[in-house]
């Protein structure tokens, strides 16, 4: 099925080269960072494509995903990533997981915090600290990428996140695709399935640019729902109908392309 949830093949943008590039530059001097932009543009897809770009030689990647966890159970969740066992004491746990760090030389460890703008200030300043526990070194055991929403760089800029703030060398943004990148989108993701004739009639293109805002997740979730409803049907092309159809069973979409 077209538009489905993982895509074989990243769709390259000026945008998307850049941050990759940028990532692995940043990376490659072990630099710490956030990648931030509106929900559902991407960002996890291309810090995926990242992450499986990194030399299994040089680096080992870990993704926490569990941003409502507090300081303790945030370091708890990484030994059992490490395949540690977490300890009671939360000075034991911090023990164990500086040891596995000196198990992995040569490799350097790259950690992922996903959703970071939901995480607690406790959390942030406990991994903070985490990072410092060498402290015959001023270099850091890992690199760290906080992933957020628009809301991760104000709530960075609080005061009582001041001391995480100089720990991060980069800030990099992803932004919706522009309306040629759409189009470009739409026909590699037929493509990729082998479909390459254009369904779409070229006014219902316009349309799930405009209602998806350029949201590469809308525009599948109202792409693929247009397909269905011609397959209901049982028409080859899709019209502005079908289209209507789609947008329907989102209610949660304006007519103007912004969320509700």
């Amino acid at each position: 099925m077209p538009f489905g949830e993982e895509s074989k093949s990243l769709y390259r943008t000026a945008g998307s080269k850049k941050l990759l590039q940028g990532l692995e530059q940043m990376t490659s001097v072990h630099a710490s960072g956030i990648v931030y932009g509106p929900n559902g543009v991407g960002k996890s897809y291309l810090l995926g494509q990242f992450l499986r770009a990194l030399n299994p030689k040089s680096y080992l990647s870990i993704v926490l995903s569990h941003s409502s966890l507090a300081g303790s159970g945030l370091l708890r969740m990484l030994a059992h990533l490490l395949g540690k066992v977490p300890r009671f004491r939360r000075e034991d746990t911090i023990t164990t997981l500086a040891a596995a760090f000196e198990e992995m030389k040569p490799l350097w460890p790259v950690i992922i915090l996903e959703e970071a703008q939901n995480l607690g200030a406790d959390a942030l300043e406990e991994f903070r600290l985490l990072s410092l526990y060498n402290n015959q070194s001023t270099q850091a055991p890992f690199s760290f990428i906080l992933i957020g929403d628009e809301a991760l760089l104000p709530k960075l800029m609080l005061k009582i996140n001041a001391p995480v703030i100089t720990r991060l060398g980069y800030g990099f943004k992803v932004f919706p695709l522009s309306y040629d990148e759409c189009k470009g989108y739409l026909q590699s993701r037929l493509e990729e399935v082998s479909i390459f004739c254009e369904p779409f009639e070229p006014a219902v293109i316009d349309m799930l640019i405009e209602a998806s805002g350029g949201v590469a997740r809308m525009l599948n979730h109202l792409a693929a729902r247009s397909l269905q409803a011609a397959a209901m049907d049982n028409q080859e092309r899709i019209s502005g109908a079908h289209f209507e159809q789609a947008l329907e069973s989102m209610p949660w979409l304006s007519r103007t392309g912004t969320t509700s």
